[in-house]
C-alpha cells in the first residue's frame, strides 16, 4: 500500500488541497501554459457497458457518469451509446482522457469479448472524432498503484479507496448499490493525472 500513500502525497489527494496539483505541475515544467491546459480538465474512462466516466477540473473531482449504453440493433444485447458519450464529452470537454486498455480475459465468451471490443473501439472513435487526446492505461498499472487486488473484491476495494479520498463521491446508484465502473473511472483519472505530474 506504500504506492497509495506516495500517490496521495504527490497529488495532495487531488481535490483536498485543490490548487496544489496545478502549482506542483508548474514547478516541474517550463511550458506552464501547455501544462495548465492539459490539467484544466481531464477524465478517466472505465471501458465496458458497466463502466464509467469521471471528470476532474483543476484537480477537483467533478461529474461522474455511468457509461451510456443502448440496445443493439442486431440482437437483444447492448452496446455503448456513442452519441450519448459524445454529448457527455461535449458538455465537459476534457483536454485529455485516460482510457483503460482492456484485454480479453481467460474463459471470457466470444460474444462477451466481441461486445467488450466494440465498447473499446466506440470510446476511442468518439475521442478521436472530437479531437480529444487520450492515453491508454493498463489495468494492472493503476490497480497496483492503488493496491487494488483480487478479482471478486476489486469493486469493493476500488470503492473503499475512492471513499477514502472523496467521502461524498457520487459512486452509488439509485438503489444504493456501489457503481464499480464509476469508482474505477475516478482512480484511472487519478492515476493518469499523477503520471502527467511526473513527466
Amino acid at each position: 500500500m506504500g504506492s497509495v500513500a506516495d500517490h496521495a502525497n504527490l497529488l495532495g489527494f487531488y481535490g483536498v488541497l485543490g490548487g496544489f496539483l496545478v502549482c506542483f505541475y508548474f514547478e516541474k515544467t517550463s511550458n506552464e501554459k501547455a501544462r495548465r491546459q492539459v490539467l484544466s480538465m481531464i477524465c478517466g474512462i472505465d471501458i465496458g457497458l458497466s463502466g464509467g466516466i469521471a471528470f476532474f477540473e483543476h484537480g477537483r473531482l467533478g461529474s461522474v457518469f455511468d457509461m451510456p449504453a443502448k440496445p443493439t440493433p442486431w440482437d437483444k444485447g447492448r452496446c455503448v451509446d456513442s452519441l450519448a458519450l459524445h454529448d457527455i464529452l461535449t458538455r465537459h470537454r476534457p483536454v485529455c482522457a485516460f482510457v483503460e486498455r482492456v484485454h480479453a480475459m481467460p474463459k471470457q465468451g466470444v460474444s462477451s469479448m466481441f461486445t467488450f471490443g466494440m465498447s473499446f473501439q466506440a470510446v476511442l472513435s468518439v475521442l478521436e472524432v472530437m479531437g480529444i487526446q487520450y492515453q491508454l492505461v493498463e489495468p494492472k498499472a493503476w490497480q497496483k498503484n492503488f493496491g487494488v487486488v483480487g478479482k471478486t473484491k476489486e469493486g469493493k476495494k476500488s470503492a473503499d479507496i475512492v471513499k477514502g479520498f472523496y467521502p461524498c463521491a457520487p459512486i452509488y446508484g439509485t438503489k444504493g448499490g456501489i457503481k464499480d465502473g464509476r469508482c474505477d473511472a475516478i482512480l484511472i483519472a487519478l492515476y493518469g493525472g499523477s503520471k502527467l505530474l511526473k513527466q
